[in-house]
């Protein structure tokens, strides 16, 4: 790395104009390769749209599904996976040929935001929660960043609003370090103690 800079700062002095050149080159290709200001606004706009959309999906039964909208001929995505296991009861006979059944249920869900313009990414949020009787028992979340051209970090927790709605966020973070610049993104999903979901942010900002 530091011969490459020797060399490109030898080209700058002796060649003014080709230094020039490159550098319009490398600004044109950043315009390209990363969203702008304006852009991350229409994305927003677009995610506010997907989320109601999947919240009014999440409200008709369905768990399974990928959304999206397109922004100035790129696509913003939004999708969402559930599953539910119910557990067998430890008292359980299946010698008799009948089976008790817990009444604790499980739930997993993820879901994700895509940026697909220019150098994309995707934040997906996991989440496993146990319920029972109208009530979130316990509650556990994961996350995972995607990103080649950036470097990628998330902080995600899990806030008790009460007994029947326990809240998962995630914020990740994209750095593209060699253009100095950053994103943010935020997922927040609301588990609920009717095993239901609720989607209250997915969201992209410098």
């Amino acid at each position: 790395m530091k011969k490459i800079m020797v060399l490109f700062t030898a080209c700058m002095l002796l060649v003014p104009s080709l230094a020039k050149a490159e550098a319009k080159d490398e600004s044109s290709n950043q315009g390209e390769g990363f969203s702008i200001p304006e852009e991350i606004v229409e994305m927003n706009e677009a995610l506010d749209e997907l989320v109601d959309q999947a919240n009014q999906k999440l409200e008709d039964g369905e768990t399974n599904f990928v959304i999206e909208e397109e922004v100035n001929g790129e696509i913003i995505r939004f999708g969402f996976v559930a599953e539910e296991t119910t557990p067998i009861s430890s008292d359980s006979n299946t010698s008799n040929n009948f089976t008790t059944y817990a009444t604790e249920q499980t739930k997993t869900f993820y879901a994700y935001v895509e940026n697909t313009a220019g150098f994309n990414f995707k934040h997906v949020l996991g989440g496993t929660f146990k319920y029972s009787g109208g009530k979130i028992i316990s509650a556990t979340t994961d996350v995972r960043l995607t990103g080649a051209f950036y470097s990628e970090s998330a902080k995600t927790w899990v806030d008790e609003f009460d007994p029947s709605i326990w809240i998962a966020y995630s914020h990740g973070t994209f750095k593209a370090l060699k253009y100095g610049l950053e994103y943010n993104t935020y997922l927040t999903v609301n588990m609920l103690g009717s095993g239901d979901y609720r989607i209250t942010r997915a969201e992209i900002s410098f």
